[in-house]
């Protein structure tokens, strides 16, 4: 009897240590994980697609090492900071592509009339990507500030 205590004992301790080492090491490596799912990531003004209503088509070129899921945070500064609508990640364009090498994508962003009103002659356009490559990240997402954008205000606009 003394043997079956003991047995089940040493059963419940092995089964307590492997149940609570798993997560752990899961964790801790979801923790590590902060490899950037893109590298090089460059954007560019192609053209103004529409002006009634403005939306500028961007050409995005980067460096894909993994595929994961995220968002686009976009503003513009033009007399004053005003934000734009996020996107969802990766773009469909981008989703065919080899998961690792180079990749591109074209995104039409719509822009608001009263930043064409500008006393300036561009707007700057900045795009934050943050991306969810794993749970943890839900928390503490990775994320890349592309370089900003300039966008040429159209002559009708001045």
């Amino acid at each position: 009897m003394r043997n079956l205590i003991a047995a089940s004992f040493s059963i419940a301790a092995i089964s307590l240590a492997i149940l609570t080492l798993i997560p752990a090491a899961l964790i801790s490596y979801w923790a590590m994980d902060r490899e950037m799912p893109i590298r090089h990531l460059m954007g560019q003004f192609v053209q103004w697609e529409s002006l009634d209503p403005p939306i500028a088509k961007i050409q995005w070129t980067a460096e894909r090492r993994r595929l994961c899921l995220g968002q686009t945070t976009s503003w513009i500064f033009s007399n004053k900071a005003m934000d734009l609508p996020s996107s969802a990640l990766p773009h469909d364009d981008a989703v065919a592509m080899p998961v690792d090498g180079p990749v591109s994508w074209a995104e039409s962003i719509p822009i608001p009339v009263e930043a064409m009103r500008s006393s300036g002659r561009d707007i700057l356009l900045s795009v934050r990507f943050t991306w969810y490559c794993n749970p943890l990240q839900e928390y503490w997402p990775l994320e890349i500030n592309a370089p900003p954008i300039n966008l040429p205000i159209p002559d009708r606009f001045k």
